[in-house]
């Protein structure tokens, strides 16, 4: 019905048949949390996709396309409410259908804008990494897929350095054992049978077959570094550019080449199944940190073999501004981050990526517009803008079901500078929120016998709301963190934001809990982190500090001019 695989099935039905009856069921959970889920209802089948109902009619006197026929049943209804419904109108006559006119696309519901189109991309996949990309950003990639998470991230370093090095020694003893048996190169498949499977010692994808079927010994060429794995959760990660433990880095290597380099990367979602979500990282992403992001960076990363002695080193040419030889580890987002990241750093030499033309096309369509410091439009300011352009209600209501089908497009909106400025704002509060202050309003209650050991009162097995007036009710106002601590006052409203479907308390009630793989039995405990930085109160000092950035997030959102497009 909505999906974009299914786009060319729909338009290939339009041509061959007379009339298409489609009575949506719904039901579709996959990739829906929350509210999104609970709309869909109950399924009329024990799965999550959505059903439907689809008969499609041909006759000889018929000529042109189909005509269309929809009908969905009505939100939250249950499955056997569901059921009730087709019993009660036994069949096509008994249903009231209205006649939907499809686009050019194929879209037969949730069609796309077509002004949308015209608006310029977010990135450009067929002249990706190209100076002379028309999209707003030449470079841009999807997060980390290891394909093996539980091996290759964990809260505690030293875990996963030795979980990385038991998990290499279990590959090069698979292809010791297949050279001994077969020798030389093997074929794949024949690899493939022939291997001891055993998850309790490593993961094998199609990259390690090859190299054990080639007699390739695999060695640690990665490292281990701080990522985002899902929002407002830091855990360590095996980056590997070799991908011989990683399935895919895409184009990592040149936004986050090692911890050295710092940048920004804007990631929007690239699950369309789920509401639209948008996050910014400084830090290397997974690949579900926003859900299938494409994370559109405002730098990219060079190698270089030496560095530049010039008398220009230094100079960043796009702004004119002298960058540091040092970066301190956090951005001041009242200050430009060109001042702030050098321009050359551990062997790597930093680039532009917002094109040169899009700098200049903003620069014409907003007539040279000055900031209140009387400074011209710039690569950051436009970097900002999209920020909260992206972040903005009515945007995203306007085009949701364009944003469901392909990477956002960037009009140039009404007010260019009160976006940027938001969005300066909006990124401190996401990429800075360990550092928000607590809100006034949460309270923390302790319990009459608390331990004195810092490391035991604070220790999180699994924090959970509390319970509300009924038994499946929850009370989003207090959070039970452990058995001493509870935190009280949350406002309700502090869930209103969502972002991949969870608001920031519900990813750390999601996140921050002890856990056990079941294939590889590798424990993840997020209190092993708390000591890795010297802080056992890490994790509950996060509670009231996001609260405030849902709170000031929604504010800042609210304070956002009316979407107005510009005129061409």
């Amino acid at each position: 019905i909505d999906g974009n695989t299914a786009d060319g099935v729909r338009l290939t039905w339009q041509e061959e048949f007379s009339d298409i009856y489609v009575y949506n069921l719904r039901g579709g959970i996959r990739g829906k949390i929350g509210e999104a889920a609970a709309r869909e209802g109950g399924n009329v089948f024990p799965i999550m996709t959505g059903v439907a109902i689809t008969v499609l009619v041909k006759t000889a006197e018929h000529t042109g396309e189909a005509r269309i026929h929809y009908a969905e049943v009505d939100d939250y209804l249950s499955r056997q409410e569901k059921l009730d419904v087709l019993s009660a109108e036994r069949d096509i006559t008994g249903t009231s259908f209205e006649q939907i006119t499809p686009n050019e696309h194929g879209d037969w519901i949730n069609q796309r804008d077509d002004r949308y189109l015209e608006f310029q991309e977010i990135g450009d996949k067929r002249t990706k990494g190209k100076p002379g990309t028309p999209a707003v950003f030449q470079q841009y990639s999807g997060g980390l897929k290891t394909n093996r998470d539980a091996w290759c991230y964990n809260f505690n370093s030293e875990l996963l350095s030795t979980n990385i090095d038991r998990h290499i020694a279990y590959l090069n003893k698979q292809m010791q054992s297949i050279q001994k048996q077969f020798g030389g190169d093997v074929n794949k498949d024949v690899v493939k049978d022939a291997i001891v499977y055993d998850s309790r010692e490593g993961s094998i994808d199609r990259k390690n077959l090859s190299d054990i079927a080639r007699g390739f010994e695999t060695k640690r060429s990665g490292q281990i570094v701080s990522s985002s794995y899902r929002p407002f959760t830091k855990q360590f990660a095996y980056f590997d550019p070799s991908r011989r433990l990683n399935n895919d880095t895409y184009q990592l290597p040149q936004i986050f080449p090692t911890p050295a380099q710092p940048n920004l990367a804007i990631g929007p979602a690239g699950e369309r199944r789920r509401a639209f979500s948008v996050l910014i990282t400084q830090i290397l992403p997974d690949l579900e940190m926003v859900s299938k992001a494409q994370w559109c960076p405002l730098y990219t990363w060079q190698k270089i073999d030496a560095p530049d002695n010039s008398l220009f080193a230094g100079l960043d040419i796009s702004t004119g501004t002298l960058a540091p030889q040092e970066f301190n580890g956090t951005f001041d987002f009242t200050r430009p981050i060109g001042e702030q990241v050098p321009l050359e750093i551990g062997g790597y030499r930093r680039q532009e990526n917002i094109t040169d033309a899009t700098l200049a096309a903003y620069r014409e369509h907003y007539q040279d517009a000055r900031n209140p410091q009387g400074e011209q439009i710039s690569k950051e300011d436009i970097f900002f803008y999209i920020y909260a352009l992206l972040h903005h209600p009515q945007y995203r209501e306007r085009y949701a079901a364009d944003l469901k089908k392909m990477l956002p497009r960037i009009p140039k909106a009404h007010d260019f500078w009160s976006y940027a400025v938001t969005g300066r704002q909006l990124a401190e509060l996401h990429v800075n929120y360990e550092c928000a202050e607590p809100y006034p309003s949460v309270e923390t209650r302790w319990s009459l016998y608390t331990p004195s050991d810092e490391w035991e009162k604070y220790r999180v097995v699994k924090p959970a709301w509390a319970k509300g007036k009924s038994a499946k009710e929850k009370d989003f106002t207090t959070l039970v963190y452990n058995d001493y601590l509870t935190f009280a006052g949350i406002p309700e409203v502090a869930n209103d934001y969502k972002i991949g479907g969870r608001s920031p308390l519900e990813w750390v009630i999601d996140r921050y809990r002890i856990t056990t793989d079941k294939k590889s039995n590798i424990k993840n405990d997020p209190n092993d982190y708390c000591r890795e930085i010297g802080d056992p109160a890490y994790i509950a000092k996060l509670i009231p500090a996001l609260v405030t950035v849902s709170m000031r997030m929604q504010s800042l959102v609210k304070s956002l001019p009316e979407f107005t497009l510009e005129v061409e």
